[in-house]
């Protein structure tokens, strides 16, 4: 996917967003096909953690 040509803010529309729980705690899920454009430009807008279990 081309995230070259987007706005310099956040583009919520690459990701689908879910509340749920993870070993106890809440988190938010974050759904995308994998591309390395698309996990550069989310962790350069959030502190993400990845769950080697999910």
């Amino acid at each position: 996917m081309d995230i070259q040509n987007t706005q310099s803010a956040f583009n919520h529309q690459l990701f689908l967003f879910s509340l749920g729980s993870h070993h106890g705690s809440k988190v938010i899920w974050v759904k995308f096909d994998y591309d390395k454009n698309l996990i550069q430009h989310l962790r350069s807008y959030s502190k993400v953690l990845w769950s080697a279990s999910q």
